[in-house]
């Protein structure tokens, strides 16, 4: 038989009481009926809570959202009114009266959307025939907790334009001027369903054939959808002539429930749906709780399975998503009343949330009954040993003698009384004293020479280990000549954690905090190969310090301390060394913004801030798996991620942190704040390229992409603009030197007078002088890829002026155009001094705003301020293409319109443009503003161009553009002669 220790023989009596009494307690516990009852009172909490919800829901609903009564007599007062003073019926309704009727209401609608807090309130006429276009006012306020006086907290969605200039409310972005309600389409329903309610129930109050829709978008570009309450609209003698309504955007409404009230940790959700039929099937409305998109994901019905024990309580049906029981609990909101035409869509609350959670109180008690189980076992455990070391310690006391010797005091062995102990103790007692000795005369030898070392070795026949040197406190404790094994082993392990491992299996590095709040490195280095049994110990805290610094200074940016240049390039060496971590990976060129624009406006202080600022926001990327991240040159960076099994999964990164960096706030000046701005380029491994310098160029080629098309913005690579537009990454010296050297020159087309025929303004248009950079296209567009625009805004400004000035008396008393950049700026110093050089004649010039990108709203405010200062005009180029629409003339208020030449370009013979024609002069004279048709090349022409009434013509027709203005307009004759007949 084996052996068995004392400690043994105790062990197992004492565990089998434990584990009895243990045992007797968990039965107990478990068949009281504890559990259920915690059951029961969570399921009770949840129906409570839920219940709460639906009652506060359903109070906004009934009582605010959907009490329209007066709104709708007042309206229906209105139409009475109206249609008796156009002595109309109800089944007269043509455009005039339902203008009128719609500004008639407006002011009750504004009213209506008030009071009652929500985000859409509207009016739809359903007019006298059966057309899906519908006349109608629908107003939007996408924030109703705050309202504004005059009313520029509100969009109007739907109006005719008569209506809207009368409001003076901002038009949205999706606006028309009239509903398209197709009676097929199911999101017409909230239109056509109440209004064919008062038709069927002629008797029944509006409020009873009130329509709670589902949600819809009024149109695909309409933004978040909506959720709306509608009823008919009837005349006096009971004729329904269209639908009042309020509506809720689904966001908006999801702030009425929160989900953080199911449960504190969030792990809860809401579901308002509506349920049909009695069907146990929800059609989702809305959702909130970050655990709702598991739950519910994107399916069109949630399936519920009744839950047997529990009223109301149901479970969510289990699929590839939801594997464990969720627990839902339903309560339904008495929206409509009974008897009416809706009641059988009933809208149900559910509270949601995963039965983990619910009933964590019953898993923590059972938890605790296991753990107080473990609890009873090791009790009997420890008190097992307890009672061995007992038994054990007389033989003990050797060992621990042992152990506790030191060098101050000599080893010695108290007698056991055994014959075989005692002589072995002898014997260890005189190794010692020699070890004592040799050890004494090492330390003396390291103290005379003043080395901060120090060395150890082991004994394995006394389990002793000679200590010498500085061994000891090197690492801060008391300095020993011997110590046994395990005590030794005992003090190195309290210093496991600061330890640094080598590629030297047999060399360790501890980084040991000093006295002084500093810290010290020290190197271990063992002697042996499998089993080493001396080490020496050394300071090489300076060495380290010193490697370091010179290893960070050499791998990282200064100012942002990011991976410079040769460090990345170094890491990406690396990884691509070790292609089968990079799996889809990005790589991308982000460009700061308008730097030069800062660094020469406000400073280079100002300019290092903005690097280091956008630095910080590119620092996000490291938390995630698999980043590089550095800057490249001054506003250039590089960003790496790698190891992903999608491009979405790293693009929905990417879109993260460019968010985070479009909203980062970067104060300029104690008043002035902008925002961090770059242009973000994306080439794809290994879509795009697999070779690391293949993906720079292919990066650097989409960020340029993006500076030419719309800045700030992420542009991945397109392989066919690349082949296309690839000269612009080779043009950089080109345009560097333009820049320069002026290369340059401009000449000078004539504008001329529509009703005198005489040359009213020039215009000066660019002409480089390059092989590479033809047009003035070119230059703007590789300008833009390098972001120097700026430079050609101040290039075009002072030599067009200056080109100009070299001719005083043929231009003397005429204006001239200049092309000016709506997103570029020039300094405040340039400013002065373009003030000073010309302030003789600033009120001849005129600033063109061109079409080559959207306008800045910052930079475009400091110009207008600027032009208001000189008294100088301002026009707009393109006018009805591109960018330039209304929106922009109530931005800018200019002085002159040009036509775009795609309107004037056979005008003579195509109707169509004629109407367009017609419709913008028309508009254009009632803003007083003067209007410039651009693009005349035939008398036809330049001809109807007169008959329709236009100011000023410019074109090749009347005149070409030359170096030296035209002295006299070539067409004043002619152009005379037209008026002259027209007069007639």
């Amino acid at each position: 038989m084996k052996d068995k220790s004392i400690m043994h023989k105790f062990m197992i009596p004492i565990l089998a009481i434990m584990l009895a009494q243990t045992v007797l307690f968990a039965c107990i516990f478990l068949f009281s009926g504890t559990v259920s009852r915690l059951n029961d009172n969570s399921f009770d909490i949840l129906t409570e809570r839920t219940q709460s919800r639906k009652n506060y829901l359903q109070n906004e609903m009934i009582q605010k959202w959907s009490n329209l009564d007066s709104a709708e007599a007042s309206i229906n007062t209105a139409v009475d009114e109206l249609l008796a003073i156009h002595k109309r019926s109800s089944a007269q309704f043509d455009q005039e009266t339902g203008t009128a009727i719609l500004n008639a209401i407006s002011g009750d609608l504004i009213t209506l959307l008030r009071e009652h807090a929500v985000t859409e309130a509207f009016v739809i006429l359903d007019g006298s025939g059966n057309s899906a276009t519908k006349q109608g006012l629908y107003l939007r306020d996408l924030d109703p907790t705050t309202n504004s006086d005059d009313n520029s907290d509100l969009q109007v969605e739907r109006a005719p334009s008569s209506v809207t200039k009368k409001l003076g409310i901002s038009l949205a972005s999706t606006w028309s001027s009239n509903f398209e309600l197709s009676a097929a389409d199911e999101n017409s329903k909230f239109y056509y369903l109440p209004l064919n309610a008062a038709s069927d129930y002629p008797d029944a109050l509006s409020s009873d054939l009130g329509y709670w829709s589902h949600p819809f978008s009024l149109s695909p570009d309409f933004g978040s959808s909506i959720v709306t309450y509608t009823i008919p609209l009837r005349t006096s003698d009971g004729t329904a002539y269209g639908v009042l309504g309020t509506g809720i955007t689904t966001d908006y409404l999801a702030g009425f429930l929160p989900y953080s009230e199911i449960d504190i940790n969030k792990k809860g959700a809401y579901l308002l749906g509506i349920r049909e039929d009695e069907s146990s099937d929800l059609t989702p409305i809305v959702t909130s709780g970050l655990m709702a998109k598991m739950y519910i994901g994107t399916s069109e019905t949630a399936s519920l399975v009744p839950y047997a024990s529990y009223d109301n309580i149901y479970t969510l049906e289990k699929n590839d998503r939801i594997t464990d029981d969720v627990y839902v609990s339903t309560q339904a909101l008495r929206l409509y009343n009974t008897n009416t035409p809706f009641e059988d869509e009933q809208w149900i609350l559910s509270g949601i949330i995963e039965g983990k959670y619910l009933l964590d109180s019953s898993s923590h008690v059972i938890v605790m009954v296991l753990v107080s189980f473990i609890i009873s076992i090791l009790f009997g455990i420890i008190s097992a040993v307890i009672v061995g070391k007992v038994l054990t310690a007389p033989i003990s006391i050797l060992g621990r003698v042992l152990r506790a010797s030191t060098a101050e005091t000599p080893l010695h062995f108290p007698k056991t009384h055994i014959t075989e102990i005692d002589s072995l103790a002898d014997a260890v007692q005189i190794l010692n004293r020699d070890v004592e000795r040799t050890a004494s005369r090492f330390s003396q030898i390291i103290q005379a020479a003043d080395i901060s070392m120090g060395a150890y070795e082991y004994n394995p026949i006394t389990n002793q280990v000679l200590i010498s040197g500085k061994f000891l406190s090197l690492f801060g404790l008391s300095e020993r000549t011997h110590m046994s094994s395990e005590e030794f082993g005992a003090q190195l392990k309290l210093f496991s954690a600061a330890r640094e491992e080598t590629p030297d299996r047999n060399t360790y590095i501890y980084k040991i905090p000093t006295k002084d709040g500093g810290m010290r490195w020290l190197r271990l280095r063992l002697i042996g190969d499998d089993k080493p049994y001396m080490g020496v110990l050394s300071d090489v805290t300076r060495e380290l310090l010193e490697k370091r610094k010179i290893e960070y200074e050499r791998d990282y940016d200064a100012l942002t301390n990011l991976l410079n240049r040769r460090a990345f390039h170094a890491a990406m060496k690396d990884i691509f060394a070790h292609s089968e971590k990079l799996k889809v990976a990005a790589f991308m060129m982000w460009d700061l913004d308008n730097l030069k624009y800062i660094n020469d406006t406000y400073g280079h202080d100002y300019g290092d801030e903005y690097i280091r600022s956008t630095a910080n926001v590119l620092k996000r990327f490291i938390p995630y798996n698999n980043a590089i991240v550095s800057r490249i040159s001054g506003d250039e960076f590089y960003v790496f991620l790698y190891g992903y099994d999608n491009k979405n999964s790293a693009m929905d990164i990417i879109r993260s942190i460019k968010a985070e960096m479009d909203t980062e706030p970067f104060q300029l000046t104690p008043k002035k704040q902008t925002r961090l701005r770059a242009s973000v380029g994306i080439a794809w491994y290994p879509d795009d390229a697999v070779n690391y310098f293949d993906l720079i160029k292919y990066a650097d080629f989409a960020m340029y992409t993006v500076k030419h098309t719309e800045k700030g913005q992420i542009a991945e690579f397109d392989s066919n603009l690349y082949h296309r537009d690839s000269f612009l990454l080779h043009s950089k010296e080109e345009l560097n030197k333009l820049i320069e050297e002026e290369s340059v020159q401009y000449v000078f087309q004539p504008i001329i007078d529509a009703h005198t025929g005489e040359i009213f303004a020039y215009e000066a248009l660019m002409r480089p002088i390059s092989a590479h950079l033809a047009t003035p296209t070119d230059v703007l567009r590789i300008a833009e890829t390098q972001s120097r625009l700026r430079q050609i805004e101040k290039l075009t400004l002072f030599k067009s002026v200056r080109t100009y000035l070299n001719y005083p008396d043929i231009v003397a008393g005429r204006k001239l155009f200049i092309n000016t950049l709506p997103g570029q700026m020039i300094s405040g110093r340039e400013v002065k001094e373009f003030e000073y050089e010309f302030g003789g004649i600033l009120d001849q010039l005129v600033f063109e705003f061109m079409e080559t990108e959207k306008l800045d709203n910052e930079f475009t405010q400091d110009k207008l301020d600027y032009y208001a200062k000189w008294n100088c005009q301002i026009a707009l180029d393109d006018y009805g293409t591109g960018y330039n629409n209304d929106s922009i003339l109530l931005l800018l208020h200019p002085d002159y319109v040009k036509i775009d030449m795609s309107i004037v370009r056979n005008i003579d013979t195509d109707r169509n443009r004629q109407i367009m024609l017609q419709n913008l002069l028309s508009y254009l004279k009632y803003q007083q503003i003067s209007v410039i048709a651009e693009g005349v090349e035939t008398s036809a022409e330049m001809n109807t161009l007169i008959s329709y009434g236009i100011d000023y013509l410019q074109g090749y027709y009347v005149g070409m553009p030359e170096a030296v203005p035209a002295r006299n307009s070539i067409r004043s004759v002619e152009i005379r002669s037209c008026q002259s007949g027209l007069d007639t």
